[in-house]
């Protein structure tokens, strides 16, 4: 039997020293996340409580939960997990949530600083290819060859 060659990824990030106190701030947000997320639907819920089936049942009930997903945030990721609201009638009246938009996956400071580290590095790269330009021609007429 041959000896496998693939390598299994760790990935780097992960081996690094573990700061508690940004575990907990995590661990945290994560927990009032999914405490306001819950309280949003049943505030939802509880609008719709009004409106009945045939039967006499809810047509709106909670209906599990939507596949978890990570949201990077900018203390790292957040694990969430939305609740699923369904609608037994013919209205087709839909949950989504205010704090969690449905495809979400960075907050809204990470998509802004992204493009603007982007943008700094693009700009550090044309100043030092400026400086540098300026630098050969500064030395081409203090030092003609």
């Amino acid at each position: 039997m041959r000896e496998s060659n693939i390598i299994d990824y760790q990935n780097p990030s992960q081996n690094l020293v573990t700061d508690v106190l940004s575990e907990f701030l995590r661990e945290s947000a994560q927990k009032m996340l999914q405490l306001a997320i819950e309280e949003e639907v049943q505030n939802f819920i509880s609008s719709y409580q009004d409106k009945l089936l045939i039967n006499g049942s809810r047509q709106v009930v909670r209906n599990g939960y939507l596949p978890e997903r990570n949201i990077q945030t900018g203390i790292g990721e957040v694990a969430i997990k939305v609740p699923r609201v369904r609608d037994r009638g013919k209205e087709d009246i839909k949950f989504s949530s205010n704090l969690i938009p449905q495809y979400m996956r960075r907050t809204v400071t990470i998509d802004v600083l992204l493009p603007l580290l982007y943008l700094k590095e693009y700009l550090l790269r044309i100043l030092l290819i400026v400086l540098n330009l300026y630098w050969v021609a500064s030395q081409r007429i203090y030092h003609p060859m």
